[in-house]
């Protein structure tokens, strides 16, 4: 359905914030036909098209296939068993219901079945006490029907933690593929008592693909494709698949691909998709303009021409890469789509797109009117409508600084947009030697003589700005330099440094949006490089090791020696003057291993003088990164210090008390009396 233009299309609220969100069903084929297709998950393919060819198999004595998708709500799980089940050779059985269901059933050509578990999270119709998962699996079990299941983390948790498993092999057996699914871990008490078994496949470098053989009463029973589908970071290169993943597999374990980062700050915005959701964002946003008559300076229709450019959209990527970083989340497809829509039309509800609509044209008209001033005033309402405002703006109340009246927006507030807020160019603009600051400052203030035009000096020279800036910015730009320059204008000082001040926010945000760099680019993108090194070496660079160290066995000022307190609630260092029994950690004791989980950098902390010393795991994410490199440079504490002080208290105290509990060692401990020590040996 073509929209009337003077209207904003109203499916693009179709996947906003409180749009249509619910599970796919595998038998409902639609498509929405304004919304781009983005790709499943890495190895998702390749592990459906093992499924079709076991479905679609005239060999009845092969093993059956199951495959598990697993993940948070939201990422494509609904989206791949639907595609997957319209190439299988099957007749679904039962009747078609009005509502989503929980299992479908598919008889096969072989005389096989296929069951699909679409929504594990959709309460079981037979309810036996038992875990309804764990009773679909062992039921697929004994039936030796192909499974495919989508399946929420909640629901592996929910589970595992169930009284009840029962006592049947194939429910043991299903008890034992759950808590697999869950911790990776193959091994469980109740594994003899069946003679069942996991045979599992073993890559420590990939976390998002899991294969395994299932053995009952030492028999092969199944083979398991599992595929993580929250750990690769659609904000991130995916790797690339062929047009028929999986052909030439057999039932074994599958080659995983592979994920990796790009830093933000080197990524190349104009070469083409670094992100995988760029192309389909920039393709939601051509769909959008759809040839629309549009005036070129409506702020929403700049929006959509701002992100139909490959260069913004990865930049919008980029951008929304660091609040992942910061976050330490990940954003699903559901949450990109509705931040997608956000920084198009921003949090509008269907009943707000046609008041939208007329406000955006009640102000067009007074900015074309004779009245600078009044243009102006309308000017800046309108510029609070720009993408690159509204990200970070809308629907959370009043706008800070904004020296005219905005659209009143509905409240809005979920994760996402909170996860957003800390990425925000304003918070801490451009790299980190400052230079980019210093120039873009340098460059806004030659605008208040009324000759300057920085914005369009900045698109003339970089591609990354030409691409976002719009005949709207230009409009905005020329009435601000006619209202400062002193000239031609009668406004008051106070006026002219209010628009100037809301103008610098605007531009600070358009630049960092255009280039990509969320707050915190450079620190960002050493955490990115950190982990890559990670990844490949198990290593970390030096400088960060020993700002890590330093911040969990921080040594005195006046010695290299860490002590801590042997008999307080807190683990820190004992204050100036304080009185305290401590007792020494010895730092030369420990060294840093390194490994990586999906996006994530895992520190272990291992006494290297013991073969079974102490060991303590900490995440190494932007935050404690980000404290622990403040604190070395001398630049002391940053608000990440309240994110990070229980993790790093957790970690001392488990270092401690290993230390206190070493048998047969003698123990250095020291007595502070009015700050003063007295140092004495003790065995443990």
């Amino acid at each position: 359905m073509t929209e009337p233009s003077t209207q904003y299309p109203a499916w693009i609220l179709e996947r906003s914030f409180g749009g249509l969100g619910t599970a796919v069903s595998p038998v409902a084929n639609t498509r929405h036909s304004n919304w781009p297709e983005g790709r499943v998950a890495p190895m998702a393919k390749e592990a459906c098209a093992q499924l079709v060819k076991a479905c679609n198999s005239d060999e009845r004595a092969s093993l059956p296939c199951f495959v598990f998708l697993v993940g948070g709500a939201g990422n494509g799980k609904s989206k791949i068993a639907g595609d997957t089940v319209q190439l299988i050779d099957g007749v679904r059985l039962g009747e078609p219901g009005r509502f989503a269901q929980r299992i479908y059933d598919y008889r096969l050509g072989s005389g096989r079945h296929l069951k699909v578990v679409n929504d594990a999270t959709i309460p079981s119709a037979t309810d036996n006490g038992k875990p309804a998962l764990g009773s679909d699996i062992a039921a697929a079990i004994g039936n030796s029907s192909h499974l495919l299941a989508c399946v929420n983390r909640g629901v592996l948790i929910g589970e595992a933690t169930s009284p009840e498993v029962g006592s049947t092999p194939n429910e043991v057996a299903a008890a034992l593929i759950t808590h697999w699914l869950l911790d990776m871990s193959p091994e469980r008490e109740t594994d003899i008592v069946a003679e069942t078994r996991l045979e599992t496949f073993s890559d420590t470098s990939c976390s998002h693909y899991a294969f395994a053989k299932l053995f009952i009463d030492g028999e092969a029973t199944a083979i398991i494709h599992v595929v993580f589908m929250d750990q690769a970071s659609l904000l991130e290169t995916w790797p690339t698949v062929g047009d028929s993943p999986g052909e030439h597999l057999s039932h074994d374990a599958l080659a995983p691909s592979d994920i990796a980062q790009v830093p933000v700050l080197s990524r190349d915005h104009s070469g083409g998709p670094t992100a995988e959701f760029a192309q389909p964002l920039q393709q939601l946003a051509q769909t959008m303009l759809g040839g629309e008559p549009w005036s070129e300076t409506d702020p929403i229709k700049a929006n959509a021409k701002s992100l139909s450019t490959i260069s913004s959209a990865n930049g919008w990527c980029a951008v929304l890469r660091g609040a992942e970083v910061i976050s330490g989340s990940h954003f699903t497809y559901r949450e990109l789509w509705a931040l997608g829509s956000h920084s198009l039309v921003g949090p509008c509800t269907a009943a707000d797109l046609e008041k939208l609509h007329t406000w955006i044209a009640s102000k067009r008209a007074v900015a074309a009117a004779s009245d600078k001033e009044a243009a102006l005033r309308a000017l800046v309402s309108l510029s609070s409508l720009r993408s690159h405002m509204m990200l970070f703006d809308a629907g959370r109340g009043s706008v800070s600084g904004c020296p005219a009246d905005t659209y009143s927006w509905p409240a809005t507030t979920n994760e996402a947009l909170k996860a957003v807020c800390h990425a925000d160019p304003l918070r801490e603009f451009g790299p980190g030697d400052g230079k980019e600051y210093t120039m873009l400052v340098d460059l806004l203030a030659g605008i208040e003589d009324g000759r300057s035009r920085p914005g369009r000096s900045l698109a003339e020279a970089d591609p990354l700005i030409e691409a976002y800036w719009t005949g709207f910015d230009t409009e905005f730009e020329n009435a601000i330099a006619g209202l400062v320059d002193p000239e031609n204008s009668k406004a008051t000082l106070k006026h002219r440094n209010e628009i100037l001040a809301w103008y610098g926010r605007y531009m600070f945000r358009l630049v960092g949006m255009a280039r990509g760099w969320p707050a915190h680019v450079s620190l960002i993108s050493k955490w990115q490089e950190s982990w890559t090194e990670a990844r490949s070496k198990q290593l970390l660079p030096l400088e960060i090791e020993k700002a890590l160290m330093q911040i969990i066995l921080p040594s005195r000022i006046d010695s290299n020696d860490t002590f801590f307190p042997a008999l307080r609630s807190r683990v820190d260092m004992t204050p100036s003057g304080g009185t305290a029994l401590e007792i020494e950690v010895e730092r030369g004791d420990f060294k840093i291993d390194i490994r990586t989980s999906g996006y994530s950098i895992i520190a272990t902390l291992k006494d290297r003088t013991r073969s079974e010393g102490t060991r303590v795991e900490t995440l190494l994410d932007f935050h404690l990164l980000r404290e622990a490199l403040a604190k070395d440079d001398g630049r002391g504490f940053t608000d990440s210090l309240s994110v990070i002080e229980p993790r790093v208290e957790r970690v001392r105290a488990g270092l401690l008390a290993a230390q206190a509990g070493k048998k047969g060692e003698a123990q250095r401990y020291q007595a502070r009396l009015s700050g003063r020590p007295i140092e004495f040996r003790m065995k443990g």
